[in-house]
Order: structure tokens, then sequence, then C-alpha cells
């Protein structure tokens, strides 16, 4: 595993986190949030606007889930249109 790591241009805890997703075969998902936590967050919230920022966050929650399946439905609501 570290010479795989080692290959990777990744943060060594993002690699190792997508190894162990493609072996589990669920990495599109995986590089979803790889990608979104190694950059800014994808939501932003202009001054004067919190409440209707997160009315709009909260549209892509899934229950009470973490904020990384938020990511996630957020990235595939985006790419479905």
């Amino acid at each position: 595993m570290g010479r795989l790591l080692s290959t990777l241009p990744t943060d060594v805890h993002l690699g190792k986190f997508l190894l162990t997703a493609g072996l589990f075969r669920c990495l599109d998902p995986a590089l979803t949030i790889a990608a979104a936590l190694s950059s800014k967050s994808p939501f932003i919230v202009p001054m004067g606007m919190e409440q209707e920022a997160d009315r709009a966050k909260s549209s892509f929650r899934i229950g009470q889930f973490a904020p990384h399946y938020t990511m996630i439905q957020g990235f595939y609501i985006l790419h479905s249109r």
C-alpha cells in the first residue's frame, strides 16, 4: 500500500481513503468527497444571506448524515441537470 500511496498526488490520508474505497468498490463517491475535502467548501454563504444559503444547503441533505453525504448529493444533483 505504501508504494501505491507514494504515487498518488494527494495527502497520505486521502490517498489511503481512496485506495480503501477502491477495494470496497465505492470509488466514485469517494473521489467526490476527496475532491471536496482538498479544496474550499462548495457551499458559499454570501453575507446577509445566511438563512437562504442554509435552506438551499439543507435541500441536499439526506436525513441526519454527515456533511460528506450532503456534498455527494449536491454533486449528483448538479451533474444530473
